[in-house]
């Protein structure tokens, strides 16, 4: 579903964010809707520092310099009353959908325990985070993975090469396959 204006939050953006399972919190639509609508200019203001065709399987890619718009703009829909991680991304994929995944209970349950395996400093400094802080740590663990396995993604990409799906970015496709495994949806 293309977007009216990748810098800025609309009403869509919400719909989308809490449709589904996202409708599972005590939000009320219309009071988010309003609320989100404030912190707008703020919103946007992130979204501007963030290239609109950015690529988290961009091996060349910095995310240092994305760190700061990106926590900022996870750490601003997060404090709104309610407002889950899973909601904030949903809310703002649409506007980077090469860069921002949707950070859902299955996507984030997974590189949770990945790191609780892996990286241990990691794993124990999450709960010191601010939700945008470990929205964008998670974030830095799933481009790891991407940049694995990337040449795996695009044998898989040239498998289905016709089909109305050859075209979901690398990051959609790895969360389809963690989704798929993890969850058997």
């Amino acid at each position: 579903m293309p977007i009216s204006d990748p810098w800025v939050i609309d009403n869509e953006d919400v719909n989308i964010a809490f449709s589904g399972l996202g409708a599972l919190t005590p939000v009320n639509l219309a009071d988010y809707t309003r609320t989100v609508m404030s912190v707008r200019a703020e919103s946007s203001r992130f979204l501007h520092d963030i290239p609109v065709e950015v690529s988290l399987d961009n091996a060349n890619l910095d995310m240092s310099a994305l760190r700061e718009p990106i926590v900022g703009l996870l750490d601003c829909l997060t404090a709104i009353r309610g407002v889950k991680l899973v909601n904030a991304t949903k809310t703002i994929h649409r506007h980077r959908p090469r860069l921002l995944p949707v950070l859902d209970s299955v996507i984030e349950k997974y590189y949770w325990f990945d790191a609780s395996i892996r990286n241990k400093d990691l794993f124990l400094a999450f709960q010191h985070m601010t939700w945008g802080e470990y929205g964008y740590a998670l974030i830095e663990l799933i481009r790891g993975d991407l940049l694995l396995v990337s040449t795996q993604i695009d044998q898989l990409r040239e498998a289905v090469r016709g089909t109305d799906f050859a075209g979901a970015s690398s990051l959609r496709i790895l969360e389809s396959l963690i989704w798929y495994y993890y969850a058997g949806r």
